[in-house]
């Protein structure tokens, strides 16, 4: 983050990629790939259009990373951000869905999950560093 920023999130968010389907309450089923996530919702890539505001259902498959072991739970939350996707044919939409149903160990896990990908991130910036 540039300096004189001042991070306002409440959880750290990381890169995830993996292919998925979310379900809305109105049955409609749509395809995701995601690109990140944190303790408070993901945000991923989809092939159809969701709307502001639209609850969904979707699973989470957390690879491991660290110490922590892969894992995969289903979950509940409401988009709290549609938009165009950046002209990519297969996925041509993006939303960000905020957790309203999530076991607190889930929560737990995925808050592990982003740590261990920044810590790793870290290391790797300070190992590659010209000393």
């Amino acid at each position: 983050m540039p300096s004189g920023l001042v991070e306002r999130r409440r959880y750290p968010r990381a890169a995830i990629d993996y292919r998925g389907v979310l379900e809305t309450t109105s049955g409609d089923r749509v395809n995701l790939r995601t690109r990140n996530i944190s303790g408070s919702g993901i945000y991923f890539d989809a092939d159809k259009k969701l709307t502001d505001f639209t609850e969904v259902s979707l699973t989470v498959a957390l690879p491991p990373a660290g110490k922590a072991k892969a894992l995969s739970f289903r979950c509940r939350g409401v988009i709290v951000r549609a938009e165009a996707g950046r002209g990519k044919k297969d996925w041509p939409f993006s939303a960000a869905v905020h957790f309203t149903e999530i076991e607190a160990r889930h929560r737990e896990a995925v808050c592990a999950y982003v740590d261990a990908v920044l810590t790793e991130r870290r290391k790797t910036r300070r190992e590659g560093a010209p000393g």
